[in-house]
């Protein structure tokens, strides 16, 4: 399966349930949440390389010039 159409989605999903579930958790603690899609604007993408280090990983959180890989963090 590596490489597979298959995978490939089940791992987009998985990372779009850790940016959901960010997107939430923030809101419910009553955050402005702002929102920016990687997918479809590569100004977004390349901001997130630059906050992320170059890394490829979702979601990353900016907080007061605080930056979170992550949700939960790493």
């Amino acid at each position: 399966r590596d490489g597979s159409r298959e995978s490939r989605d089940d791992l987009r999903q998985g990372r779009l349930t850790y940016t959901r579930a960010a997107r939430e958790d923030y809101a419910k603690q009553g955050y402005k949440v702002d929102y920016r899609n990687v997918q479809t604007n590569p100004q977004f993408l390349d901001e997130m390389l630059r906050y992320s280090g170059g890394a490829r990983r979702v979601p990353v959180i900016v907080e007061g010039g605080k930056v979170t890989i992550g949700h939960g963090g790493t």
